[in-house]
């Protein structure tokens, strides 16, 4: 995950936020637009100027990871990577494997990493943190021959933004459908476990959250019961 870049920028004015707001979705689409929305038309929603919210975008095969415990797990490697300051070479893989709109697969790039010898790379891809960003990347560049196009192109416009989260002040929040199709049997208690022991805010719609949107309006109730289904 990572911050989308329109969100993430600071709001101008008199006042700059005291809090961000990460909001980590299960949804691809209609949470984004939401709070997308929300986000536009803050002053009409009568939205703190000192708030400020900042949705995480999925990256790479992220994109397929719908189900709660899959979207906690990325969240938490945000989460670990805010603390480190620094990027693990699993998410400079997913984020290389996003920019080329995932023409070229991230087995590929980690083997191409692999065969660029960049130190620590062989003993730490699983797990570790890259020390040098830049040098990993310009060494991945040498190794690519004239047939990979798309990622020489994903890697000269890589950039990366360490995540900037104030753990006294900022709030992390989880928004999942608690429906049957997202939650197979005793999944929802374990994820709600693990919200609380990180300090993530846990925040599921139920049933789904278009049915959120649809309580928007305040003629719902007379809308057939069919439909709405």
């Amino acid at each position: 995950m990572r911050e989308l870049r329109e969100y993430a920028v600071r709001r101008s004015g008199t006042r700059s936020p005291l809090r961000k707001v990460f909001l980590a979705f299960e949804g691809e689409k209609t949470e984004s637009i939401y709070f997308s929305a929300l986000k536009q038309q803050s002053a009409q929603c009568r939205l703190s100027q000192l708030v400020e919210l900042v949705p995480l975008e999925k990256e790479g095969r992220e994109y397929g990871m719908s189900n709660p415990v899959r979207v906690l797990e990325c969240l938490t490697a945000f989460m670990e990577e805010c603390k480190e300051g620094k990027i693990t070479w699993k998410s400079l893989i997913r984020k290389l494997h996003a920019e080329t709109g995932c023409q070229v697969s991230e087995e590929e790039i980690h083997d191409l990493l692999l065969q660029s010898e960049m130190p620590g790379s062989d003993s730490q891809m699983d797990s570790g943190y890259i020390e040098d960003v830049d040098s990993a990347v310009s060494q991945l560049l040498k190794s690519l021959d004239e047939n990979q196009e798309q990622l020489k192109n994903a890697i000269l416009n890589f950039e990366f933004d360490p995540p900037t989260m104030d753990w006294k002040t900022d709030h992390i929040y989880m928004i999942v459908d608690r429906d049957r199709h997202s939650f197979k049997e005793n999944q929802y208690d374990e994820v709600l476990t693990k919200c609380n022991t990180l300090n993530i805010r846990f925040c599921p719609t139920n049933p789904c959250f278009e049915l959120w949107l649809l309580l928007h309006f305040r003629k719902l109730n007379e809308a057939e019961l069919d439909n709405i289904l």
